[in-house]
């Protein structure tokens, strides 16, 4: 992964809001221990979209994961998956760089043998045979570049947010998902 100069990174990470309705800071993202980076590259018949339909697009895919992770009861008590996704290069080569945590407590997590492999197979079930948004040939093809683990929170952020343009762009602050206060 690329990074940044990771002391700046640190320096600035209270002083910098991402989504000021929901109040979370830069450092609420570093702080919070992310399982696993995607990488979710869309077909080419759906670059050039705009915005807001690449974030329906991904809340769709969000709400599709979480069905695939948990019981219905685990949605009806109110699961979430936390997620920091942004949006790269809408007009050419139109992909999302998103981050997700997924709890180990739910039910379906807790039965599976390992959870990477348990979550890699229902994303893939999802973006690939529900949704159509990732070919197979490019699923098979690029599978350790698609999904990955999280081991360097800084790392992950700088390249989720390598891109060109404003910061404040290139997050989808309507997916944009924690469920604590961490900072």
């Amino acid at each position: 992964m690329k990074t940044f100069n990771k002391e700046y990174i640190q320096k600035k990470t209270h002083e910098v809001m991402i989504h000021p309705q929901k109040n979370i800071l830069v450092g609420d993202i570093l702080q919070i221990e992310w399982d696993y980076f995607i990488c979710l590259p869309f077909q080419r018949h759906l670059w050039g979209k705009t915005k807001k339909e690449y974030e329906l697009i991904l809340r769709g895919v969000r709400h599709r994961l979480l069905s695939k992770l948990t019981t219905p009861s685990e949605r009806k008590n109110g699961a979430i998956i936390d997620t920091f996704p942004v949006l790269h290069k809408v007009d050419t080569n139109a992909h999302f760089h998103f981050a997700i945590k997924v709890p180990n407590d739910w039910k379906k997590i807790q039965k599976s043998h390992n959870k990477f492999y348990f979550v890699r197979d229902k994303l893939r079930q999802v973006i690939v045979k529900e949704m159509r948004l990732v070919s197979t040939h490019l699923w098979d093809t690029q599978t350790g570049k698609i999904f990955q683990d999280v081991n360097d929170n800084e790392g992950m952020f700088s390249y989720c947010v390598s891109d060109t343009g404003l910061l404040t762009d290139l997050i989808d602050k309507t997916n944009i998902q924690i469920t604590r206060k961490v900072g």
